[in-house]
């Protein structure tokens, strides 16, 4: 499983370096990486059974908007993990994977409603940014 997780952790935060550069682009490439982000994501969630369903909804602006559902259990998340606190640090750190997944998600739909809006380029970027640490904290637990 761990190897399954970090492949499919990689791919996600690869997703969301693609949606900060499509950002530089025109809005359906930006919409079309957000896609891209949101297959990755239910990738990550598929190694992980403790996670329920993960549903993208394309918006009327062509972006996905990424709807998660919570923790079943966050000893099942842990798997074969005995260690009691080792399972409260797997579980926090994939519910901070969640969180800021859906902030990227809605960094890149406001992006994409109103391109010319200040710093929401750079808000997308730190989002991203987010997505990247908390896969790091993720793994290195």
């Amino acid at each position: 499983m761990q190897e399954s997780l970090v492949g499919s952790a990689g791919q996600l935060n690869e997703a969301a370096t693609m949606m900060v550069t499509a950002a530089r682009g025109s809005p359906q490439q930006l919409a079309s990486c957000s896609r891209s982000y949101n297959t990755g994501y239910g990738v990550f969630i598929q190694v992980l059974p403790a996670l329920r369903t993960v549903t993208g909804t394309v918006t009327g602006s062509g972006c996905v908007m990424l709807t998660c559902c919570p923790l079943q259990d966050g000893m099942t998340v842990a798997g074969a993990n005995r260690d009691h606190q080792a399972q409260q640090l797997i579980v926090g750190g994939l519910k901070g994977v969640s969180v800021v997944s859906s902030k990227l998600m809605l960094a890149a739909k406001s992006l994409h409603s109103d391109p010319t809006a200040p710093n929401a380029k750079n808000l997308l970027a730190q989002a991203a940014r987010n997505v990247t640490e908390a896969i790091n904290q993720l793994i290195g637990q």
